[in-house]
């Protein structure tokens, strides 16, 4: 498979070496085309750029590098680096993203067995997941982050690529949105693992992230929301600039962002005939958000057995939450449905000590960032972790739990689902969803 990868840089000298030498033996049976667009830097970045270029030109079919001469903004830029391509498949990388062992071929993977109908599909950022809710059956999403993510050149081209206008930030959901638009679907692919360096600490505070965020979720108002929509819009930015405690510096730089909306704003409501989606609006965010995203991911200290079981109490949606289990991204060795914690206890009485054991009901839900929460007992050597059934569907507190079978020889003979109830540690509160 041909694929065309976009990066974008702008001042971006200490990301280009580790973005670029992460792709050594990496790219497997695709044809890869790096575009590399440059902002307009003013540091080293287009030397290091240079210097990428001749040490990884064995790697790649082509290295394009593209400087503008002015900063354009994140969207223009891939729009630039997007029509210098031919490719069917075009990734749009951010530059502080390192491709890691398995990326390209579990994103293969998720490209060959799609329908056609899919307009893009987003990878999954490691350590931090992105923390929107997404069909964890299906994998389906109303929008995709623009940090990673491949796009289909044809559903690109149609929609006429990235808003420019948006200068950073939003324009991901913006594109999402007029993408689906089309007829499009947009496709998680939480195999597919791409290590970002988002965030110096989780949930990170960033000026141009917090200021254009708003900035542009209020022309996201003008563009698809109703009036009550861009009335929140504004009571949410006041909001933002009364409770505001990183000085008053911070303040003046945030208005000045904030005022360069009000000459955008004739221009986006003109485009309001573009939308059919009357999609709603959550504060700052564009879709209902998930506890766990801000799980560092980590792979396993060593390698274990995963027994995973679901109790099939009658309840309905079992055929689902069985594929649910089989795409989690540590891998399941062992999938029962049993009707009872007893029969849980004959099937592992023989189990070794290297083994771990998973309950959950049938009829829910578990996304993978969550199993990982939970997986990271083996890491983190708990006897239990697990999360009380924050969904109201069953009578009991028995929603997810994993634990060692050291821990299972010390409490067998029936009293596995009391102490479970017992010694629960509430950790995550949607662990577990309906």
């Amino acid at each position: 498979m041909e694929l065309d990868i976009v990066y974008v840089t702008y001042n971006s000298e200490k990301w280009i070496e580790s973005c670029f030498a992460s792709w050594i033996d990496k790219t497997g049976n695709n044809e890869v085309n790096i575009i590399v667009v440059d902002n307009a830097s003013e540091d080293g970045t287009l030397k290091l750029l240079e210097d990428s270029r001749q040490k990884m030109s064995e790697y790649f079919r082509s290295f394009q590098i593209i400087r503008l001469d002015r900063n354009m903004g994140f969207g223009a830029a891939n729009n630039v680096g997007f029509r210098q391509g031919t490719a069917k498949i075009v990734c749009f990388f951010n530059i502080d993203t390192e491709i890691m062992d398995t990326t390209m071929e579990a994103l293969s993977k998720c490209l060959e067995g799609t329908e056609k109908d899919i307009g893009l599909w987003e990878l999954r950022q490691v350590p931090y997941e992105h923390p929107k809710i997404y069909n964890p059956i299906t994998w389906e999403t109303d929008w995709c982050s623009g940090a990673a993510f491949a796009a289909r050149r044809k559903a690109f081209e149609e929609v006429e690529g990235f808003e420019e206008c948006f200068f950073m930030y939003a324009e991901d959901v913006d594109l999402s949105w007029r993408i689906r638009q089309q007829g499009y679907r947009i496709r998680y692919c939480p195999e597919a693992l791409i290590r970002h360096k988002s965030y110096a600490v989780k949930g990170e505070i960033k000026f141009m992230q917090y200021a254009y965020g708003m900035r542009n979720n209020l022309l996201m108002r003008f563009r698809y929301g109703n009036l009550k929509d861009i009335v929140q819009g504004y009571a949410l930015f006041v909001k933002m600039l009364i409770k505001n405690r990183m000085g008053r510096d911070f303040n003046r730089r945030f208005l000045s962002v904030m005022n360069s909306h009000w000459k955008l704003v004739p221009y986006i409501w003109r485009s309001r005939d573009r939308t059919k989606l009357k999609p709603h609006f959550y504060g700052m965010d564009y879709t209902e958000t998930r506890q766990g995203a801000f799980y560092e991911y980590r792979p396993l200290a060593k390698k274990v057995k995963i027994m995973a079981f679901i109790l099939d109490i009658g309840e309905s949606g079992l055929e689902e939450t069985v594929q649910c289990i089989e795409r989690q991204t540590y891998p399941v060795i062992e999938l029962h449905c049993v009707h009872s914690v007893k029969e849980i206890e004959a099937i592992v009485k023989d189990t070794g000590q290297d083994t771990w054991f998973s309950i959950m009901e049938a009829s829910f839900r578990i996304y993978a960032d969550h199993f990982e929460t939970l997986a990271g007992a083996v890491t983190d050597g708990c006897e239990v972790l697990g999360s009380v059934n924050s969904c109201g569907q069953l009578p009991y507190n028995i929603g997810y739990y994993i634990f060692c079978s050291d821990f299972y020889e010390k409490y067998k003979d029936g009293k596995l689902d009391e102490l479970c109830k017992e010694k629960a540690v509430r950790i995550e509160k949607q662990t577990v969803c309906g």
